[in-house]
């Protein structure tokens, strides 16, 4: 069992800089990293580790969506505290106005999810095509 060698160095200039546009990229894309990255952790940015364009939209949906339903919770907190801090607790939180950031934040963190899902698989697929 031979271990995997490292990528090679990335190519430099004449006087020794480093490209800017390609110094992060490696020799060779590991799918299965981009698959887990995008999946489990932050969906688009495993797309974009695998050098496809299509993950910065996806990872622009997923980063609002999150911006949105952090928003919802702030003014759902807000509510919370101004209902302690009535006369009368009983008549609930006012959220009146607010739902539509837990909808539209739900949707489009499921959206991403859902587009991160399927680029993943057509990466699974593109490199079990490939050997």
């Amino acid at each position: 069992m031979t271990p995997e060698r490292p990528p090679p160095l990335p190519h430099r200039h004449s006087d020794g800089s480093v490209p800017r546009s390609r110094w992060w990229q490696p020799a060779v894309v590991n799918v299965r990293w981009c698959v887990i990255v995008n999946l489990l952790g932050c969906p688009g940015l495993g797309t974009i580790m695998a050098r496809q364009r299509g993950g910065y939209l996806q990872l622009a949906c997923m980063l609002t969506g999150t911006c949105l339903l952090i928003g919802f919770m702030v003014s759902y907190a807000r509510a919370l505290v101004r209902l302690f801090q009535s006369a009368n607790p009983e008549s609930g939180p006012d959220l009146t106005g607010h739902y539509w950031l837990l909808g539209w934040g739900g949707g489009l963190c499921v959206a991403a999810w859902i587009a991160s899902a399927f680029s993943s698989w057509q990466l699974w697929r593109s490199q079990k095509r490939q050997g």
